[in-house]
């Protein structure tokens, strides 16, 4: 809802999005060849992030081994590294912070496609880049009308708001009392429907 016409979409610029999609050398993938693939990997995926190339091995549902193509010794690992990411957001914007990692239990909530991976957020000043540690990708880009967003529509509709969060059974009674309030209005809308359809 909105779609920009109050608050930011939360969608990078063309200058970020230039240097995300950069180019890397492709043919250096054939170092790949050297590895060898784990008789469990089900799924195989090579991906561009910060101009290198990754091969990652996707074991099951929630594990990943993961190579970079320049890396011939090491047994790899399931995500990228704060390291990895702080050169990235280096290149993205200026003034960036250290990347952490985005608790489970943030006011600003943003989750890995891979379940249990880690998220990085940086703060470069007065935006905010959720990146996910599995492949790369740019989750959230937090400006401040985002985020005004993130409070004034999503904490209204699902109620996560920190005191509410605290008290889940008062969560849950006031989403409850707020459904029951909101079921007469839906029934009136049936008899005026229905009424309606009579009519014709």
């Amino acid at each position: 809802m909105d779609h920009g016409r109050l608050f930011s979409r939360g969608q990078l610029t063309s200058a970020e999005a230039g240097v995300i999609n950069v180019s890397p050398d492709w043919t250096a993938t054939s170092s790949f060849g050297r590895r060898p693939v784990s008789p469990s990997a089900r799924d195989i995926e090579w991906f561009a992030f910060n101009g290198n190339v990754y091969r990652r091995d996707r074991i099951s549902l929630d594990v990943q081994v993961m190579f970079r193509v320049d890396e011939e010794l090491g047994d790899g690992t399931g995500s990228l590294g704060s390291s990895e990411i702080q050169e990235f957001v280096a290149r993205l914007a200026k003034g960036c912070g250290v990347p952490s990692m985005v608790a489970a239990e943030d006011h600003y909530p943003a989750q890995s496609n891979l379940p249990g991976a880690p998220v990085y957020r940086t703060k470069c000043g007065e935006v905010w880049f959720d990146i996910d540690g599995a492949d790369g990708r740019v989750l959230q880009h937090w400006d401040a009308s985002r985020r005004a967003y993130r409070w004034l529509y999503g904490a209204l509709h699902t109620l996560d708001f920190p005191i509410l969060l605290a008290y889940a059974d008062l969560r849950t009674g006031l989403i409850v009392s707020l459904c029951a309030l909101g079921l007469p209005f839906s029934l009136t809308g049936v008899v005026i429907g229905w009424r309606r359809l009579r009519r014709q």
